[in-house]
């Protein structure tokens, strides 16, 4: 039943992998500047773990196993990642000069899509509805998107 998904799971699981591989690429360079501020070790931790939902899903998505049990995992990652999320992108873990916007658009968006994505799809799974795995596309993308805006900060916008 979960066989049409093999393909995405193969191609979330590599990109989750190179992903995680320039976020230590861009931390290894700019490492001195990133642990002297209060602030910029949060959002490489932050970019980390929202690469970790799609890799650890895609990963379970992988497994040959019932959709029901697919579902089960999906939601024991949402649980667990969900709390870590919600402090690493409390108020005042971001600079005095972000906006609240860019904080939203940039952090608390994708988090709260990666959580949620994961735990609709977990939710759904379980229920008997295969197309929640559609949720783990949705918590694949906004990973996507806020571990790459964190690797951009952490890469280039650290030298400003």
């Amino acid at each position: 039943m979960l066989e049409p998904w093999r393909d995405f799971g193969v191609a979330v699981t590599g990109a989750s992998a190179a992903l995680v591989g320039l976020l230590y690429v861009a931390i290894s360079i700019n490492l001195r500047q990133i642990v002297g501020t209060s602030v910029l070790p949060a959002r490489a931790l932050l970019a980390l773990v929202l690469l970790v939902v799609p890799l650890v899903s895609t990963i379970l998505l992988l497994v040959p196993q019932p959709p029901v049990a697919l579902g089960v995992e999906l939601l024991v990652v949402a649980c667990t990642a969900g709390p870590c999320l919600a402090h690493l992108v409390r108020p005042s873990a971001r600079p005095a000069q972000q906006t609240v916007a860019e904080r939203a658009a940039g952090t608390v968006l994708p988090a709260g899509l990666t959580v949620a994505g994961t735990l609709v799809a977990g939710v759904l799974l379980l229920a008997g509805y295969p197309a929640g795995v559609y949720g783990v596309v949705v918590a694949a993308l906004a990973a996507f998107t806020g571990a790459l805006a964190g690797t951009w900060v952490l890469l280039i916008e650290i030298l400003r």
